[in-house]
């Protein structure tokens, strides 16, 4: 099934993006992303847009509020003076909050006049826009801090002083009593459902950050809006604890969720973002790096639909290695000739592959690279108009990855069934070896698991038998080339190959 958000087909570069410094310098982004999940700035032209909204917080100042007498210019305020019973309570007993944040209130969602203001504001923001981001989206009713939602005050006096909070001369109503209580799964549900439902009678997508937990709650929330962000897949954390994160590495219970959720998902878009260290990419490994790819090539659905990795510092765009699907963007030279498309003398033709945009004095506009068959020379779509000439050439553009389709589906993993069952990874007690995916031209393998013991990974590693290429020769992201025969992964590692020809890698 083609991967789709309302108009945008596979193959899309996904950015998400917080905060460059300009909306000049967001528009350096134009052609170097399909569709970008989130930015403080106006949507942009040729790249699908999403206005950013979180789920569950009043995020966006109320239109007119700059305060009252006795009352801030906040949005907590504003919810003391109009709507005091709108405010939700946490288990800690006070004003519930999430990520630490006290600038953003959690509102009662389960409430339908909450849940018609929150779309109101949320659209509000969103004039040419093409869909809705909507963050921390979640499965489980709490937040970072441990703290779940219990309940909200009826009957409450509005404007609510400072001398009647927080009950505001209301009755407190519990309504959850745990962080994984079904009421508030229901309620979610319905209210996701209701986001998803007004957005799309007014011509949005929905793109929800959906948190990691897998299971039958994560697979009706992704499929109630239009796609899914995973965010964190994998993330750089360091070692933590056994069976949970190791060097940055997704690893046993956690991996298998997200391809559960992969698999089972019938949204037309999932968009991994992975952060890897700490959100940057300068210090990307090369063992991070094929991580991240072999996780992606493994969850597609279809072709390679989605960038890996987000930007969400200060930078106007992040370096991802283009084998990654990141942006290319070279100056170098070359000779023209007026009687062949094939550009020669070119220093280097590393990260150069078909589909490039060639950009030169002699060269008509549009060119396109269609192909690299040497490593100083490149053919292109259109015949230069002088001849004979040494110019400056602009290589830019989004290269395909060389993997081709997918020749298998996702591999299936059910770690909720009783057993748990699976083709890979940490599977009721016993590791079920490497995972492994066919492409049409190339092969991922992955051994996600690691028994962290305090210091490192326990486990053993696993052994593969790579076929023999048909052709050429099996060509790693980094232009190693990979012989056929047995390989040894070890432990939360992963191999992603292609097929090039005889001394040509195939990867830009």
């Amino acid at each position: 099934m083609p991967v789709s958000i309302v108009g945008v087909s596979s193959g899309v570069n996904f950015l998400q993006v917080f905060g460059p410094a300009s909306q000049a310098d967001q528009l350096s982004l134009v052609g170097r992303v399909g569709a970008r999940w989130s930015s403080g700035f106006g949507a942009l032209p040729g790249v699908y847009s999403m206005s950013y909204a979180p789920a569950y917080r009043l995020y966006f100042m109320p239109t007119n509020w700059s305060g009252a007498s006795g009352y801030n210019a906040t949005q907590l305020d504003w919810l003391y003076y109009n709507h005091p019973d709108w405010i939700e309570y946490g288990s800690d007993g006070n004003v519930m909050y999430e990520f630490g944040n006290t600038t953003y209130p959690v509102v009662d969602v389960s409430n339908p006049a909450v849940q018609q203001y929150m779309y109101q504001s949320m659209a509000a923001h969103a004039a040419g826009y093409q869909a809705l981001s909507l963050d921390n989206v979640s499965t489980s009713n709490i937040n970072n801090s441990a703290v779940y939602q219990t309940g909200h005050y009826s009957g409450t006096i509005a404007p609510c002083p400072a001398a009647l909070r927080p009950a505001c001369g209301g009755v407190f109503v519990a309504q959850y009593t745990s962080a994984g209580d079904p009421a508030w799964t229901a309620a979610n549900l319905k209210y996701i459902r209701f986001l998803s439902a007004q957005a799309k009678a007014a011509g949005l997508s929905t793109v929800a950050n959906l948190a990691y937990q897998g299971g039958p709650a994560w697979v009706d929330l992704a499929n109630s809006v239009s796609g899914v962000v995973a965010e964190n897949v994998p993330q750089h954390q360091g070692a933590t604890a056994a069976n949970d994160w190791y060097n940055g590495f997704m690893i046993d219970g956690l991996f298998e969720a997200n391809l559960y959720n992969a698999d089972n998902a019938t949204q037309k878009c999932y968009g991994a973002i992975s952060y890897l260290n700490g959100h940057d990419t300068d210090a990307i490994t090369p063992e991070e790096e094929s991580y991240a790819m072999a996780w992606t090539l493994l969850a597609a659905q279809s072709d390679q639909h989605f960038l890996f990795a987000g930007q969400i510092s200060s930078r106007a765009v992040e370096p991802y290695p283009p084998s990654m699907g990141g942006y290319v963007s070279l100056t170098t030279s070359g000779t023209l000739s007026a009687s062949s498309e094939t550009i020669t003398n070119i220093p280097s033709t590393a990260g150069y592959a078909p589909g490039e945009s060639v950009t030169a004095t002699g060269l008509p506009a549009g060119t396109l690279i269609t192909a690299v068959p040497g490593s100083t020379s490149i053919t292109v779509s259109q015949l230069p108009t002088i001849a004979g000439t040494n110019v400056s050439l602009t290589i830019s553009g989004l290269p395909a990855l060389p993997m081709g389709k997918p020749v298998a589906p996702p591999p299936a993993v059910n770690p909720y069934a009783t057993p748990p069952t699976g083709e890979c990874g940490w599977v009721n007690g016993a590791n079920q070896g490497v995972c492994s995916r066919q492409y049409s031209n190339g092969w991922v393998y992955m051994n996600p698991v690691c028994q962290y013991d305090g210091t490192g990974c326990a486990v053993a590693s696993q052994t593969v038998t790579i076929p023999a290429a048909s052709s050429g020769s099996w060509y790693d992201p980094f232009c190693n080339v990979v012989p056929s025969g047995s390989h040894t992964m070890n432990a939360a590692t992963a191999l992603v190959i292609a097929q090039g020809a005889a001394g040509q890698c195939p990867w830009p």
